[in-house]
């Protein structure tokens, strides 16, 4: 079931982020951390595996949720 808050909050994130981290003020970066803690405590995260190529021969996993498309870090992620 699709949360529409959820939704909105991962558009307004990915909106934000689109600004250069050299140009965001104190009271911007504060509002970009609130939405990615109300994502992690709201969200029903349903995490994907996935590997993002880092050259021609080499990649890196990483975890998102593809829900709201926050990344998690491997120590996070528990084993099936």
């Amino acid at each position: 079931m699709e949360q529409h808050d959820i939704v909105l909050m991962s558009s307004a994130l990915c909106s934000l982020n689109s600004l250069p981290q050299k140009n965001q003020s104190s009271e911007y970066k504060t509002i970009i951390e609130s939405i990615k803690k109300y994502l992690n405590e709201n969200c029903e995260h349903c995490v994907i595996e996935d590997d993002v190529d880092t050259g021609p021969e080499t990649s890196n996993k990483i975890f998102y949720c593809e829900i709201c498309y926050l990344t998690f870090p491997p120590s996070n992620i528990k084993s099936k």
